[in-house]
């Protein structure tokens, strides 16, 4: 079952997110952008 995702808004103005790849010490580098088109995930304001 898939549930809504979220981004802190501030991420999309970084050149690139690091995510876990799945695996212990398997981290992943992506831009926000492709990441959130994948996942999918929805940027919003999450912070104050």
């Amino acid at each position: 079952k898939h549930f809504p995702t979220f981004i802190d808004a501030s991420a999309e103005a970084l050149p690139e997110l690091y995510v876990s790849g799945g695996q212990i010490g398997l981290n992943v580098s992506l831009a926000p952008k492709p990441l959130a088109a994948l996942i999918p995930a929805t940027f919003a304001p999450l912070t104050q």
